[in-house]
């Protein structure tokens, strides 16, 4: 009877060990919910995390940002925004981040470094008020006048911004959007419309990735910044299509319903995957734990896959991360 228990015992830990190394081999190139390093739970999580052993980073936040047609806040969008900067800082400060790379953010060059580099010292750099938390969402929340997480951050930062964006594509994705909130329509026009919309958002998102690694490496060959690593802030509708993309190591968009030869196809290998870099998506705290956020922006499942895997952590403070 102990020579079939231990028998069974050793075939049992040879099946889970055959098992876990299966799943480390299918996992080596992405995974779910893993944190990096110490992000405090605090101010948000992360949801994805692709080949995070390279030293070449990109950390995408999905943000939640003022109404596109009326640029007015939302009843949470000054709390995202500031765990958005929250997040930024974080990262300035620990992985040594020296470049932002907002979504819908256009300039005919590059908005530089106020300072040559910055060097992660372990502590915080807020000043004065911002280091609290509801005059820094209070600030963020007056609509006076036109102020984000990322121009905080860049105030705030030696640090650098650069246009990502296909200008065309934005300003046909815009121009799609005001055409389905002017006016009453039709339901066959409305759904052409909304098909549109879609593709475009899809285009824009896949831009966005493409330019990326080329965007980086000008920065660091100019000396503009210290190490290849950047943030991305972009809408949290746009995540779903962008994991999708590195999921399959490859971006295939679909036309629009009775497309035009303008709007066809769109099929590409991924940059960041063949430069091989790491990326890490990550929700701000208000938007990774409201369950309609999540539905609306159809992240529920990529978030519920996240939380339930077993080495995954998410860590409830801020501990030292080594650089």
């Amino acid at each position: 009877m102990g020579s079939r228990t231990t028998s069974f015992i050793l075939i049992l830990f040879v099946a889970l060990g055959i098992a876990v190394c299966s799943a480390l081999a299918l996992g080596a190139a992405f995974s779910w919910g893993q944190s990096i390093s110490d992000l405090p739970a605090l101010y948000g999580e992360v949801i994805y995390r692709y080949n995070e052993k390279s030293p070449l980073r990109l950390f995408v936040i999905g943000i939640g940002h003022r109404d596109a047609v009326t640029r007015k806040n939302g009843s949470r969008t000054s709390r995202v925004q500031a765990e958005v900067y929250m997040i930024g800082d974080w990262l300035i400060d620990r992985e040594g981040v020296q470049l932002l790379l907002p979504e819908g953010f256009f300039s005919e060059g590059p908005v530089r470094v106020k300072e040559t580099g910055v060097v992660p010292s372990g502590s915080k750099t807020l000043c004065g008020e911002l280091a609290d938390m509801e005059a820094l969402e209070a600030k963020l929340a007056d609509e006076s006048v036109f102020v984000n997480a990322e121009m905080l951050l860049q105030a705030q930062h030696p640090v650098g911004l650069r246009q990502v964006e296909d200008s065309s594509l934005y300003r046909a994705a815009q121009d799609c959007l005001l055409g389905l909130t002017q006016g009453a329509r039709g339901i066959q026009e409305t759904v052409l419309l909304n098909s549109r919309l879609s593709y475009l958002q899809e285009r824009r998102t896949a831009a966005i990735l493409q330019r990326i690694p080329e965007v980086i490496q000008e920065e660091f060959l100019q000396g503009s910044i210290k190490n290849r690593k950047a943030v991305l802030t972009i809408g949290a509708s746009h995540l779903p299509s962008m994991i999708r993309y590195l999921n399959e190591k490859r971006i295939t968009i679909h036309a629009p319903l009775f497309t035009s030869g303008q709007n066809g196809d769109y099929a590409s290998d991924l940059n960041l995957v063949k430069e091989e870099f790491a990326v890490f998506v990550i929700l701000p705290k208000t938007i990774a734990q409201d369950r309609k956020i999540l539905e609306a922006n159809r992240l529920e499942n990529i978030v519920d896959r996240a939380r339930s895997q077993p080495l995954a952590t998410i860590l409830p403070g801020v501990s030292r991360a080594s650089n």
